[in-house]
């Protein structure tokens, strides 16, 4: 660790603008709020952060937390991917094998949930918690066993998804998903 700097900003100042941009970002969602409940676990309690470092929750660093469509779209041989959580894998996006809707379905599931270059996915179901980053411009939808994060602008991509892969972020998106009956991730536990 090396001692901070005149330039470096400190931890709250860093939170509050967090904070700014999400508030100017969920604006820009027609009105339409993402509930962003972060979860029931606090892990300030078990690691002593330097003081210009501060813990953050997903809610305050992105600024859309959403799910795919949770029906049975009508699958079609040729259209849009209907990407679900076997298509997320260590590697990224596999395309591979999947599903597929009309083109009109397909951007009516965007409406909502619009997968886009430098976002997150997270798996919700099956293999809980594995995530990719988006890096194609291919369009696609998600099913339901994925969760879509939109990190805001000040905060790496990579940094997140790295983050999101440690033992302590698995383990917490392990607890949160034994909460109910069948192991699923609720997007209000994220």
């Amino acid at each position: 660790l090396v001692e901070p700097c005149s330039k470096v900003e400190q931890a709250n100042e860093l939170s509050m603008r967090f904070q700014s941009i999400k508030l100017t970002q969920s604006k820009q969602l027609d009105g339409r709020r993402v509930r962003a409940n972060c979860g029931r676990d606090n892990p300030s309690h078990q690691f002593r952060l330097p003081n210009t470092w501060q813990w953050l929750r997903l809610g305050q660093i992105c600024s859309k937390i959403t799910g795919g469509v949770h029906s049975s779209p009508k699958i079609v041989n040729d259209g849009m991917p209907l990407i679900s959580a076997k298509n997320i894998t260590a590697k990224g996006i596999d395309f591979e094998d999947t599903q597929s809707v009309t083109a009109v379905h397909g951007a009516a599931l965007r409406q909502w949930c619009n997968p886009e270059i430098g976002d997150i996915l997270l798996t919700a179901r099956g293999t809980i918690g594995r995530c990719a980053m988006v890096s194609t411009s291919r369009t696609f939808c998600l099913r339901g066993n994925v969760i879509l994060l939109k990190p805001n602008s000040v905060i790496s991509v990579r940094y997140l998804l790295y983050s999101l892969a440690t033992t302590l972020a698995q383990g917490w998106l392990r607890r949160a998903s034994s909460t109910t009956a069948t192991s699923a991730l609720d997007v209000r536990d994220v």
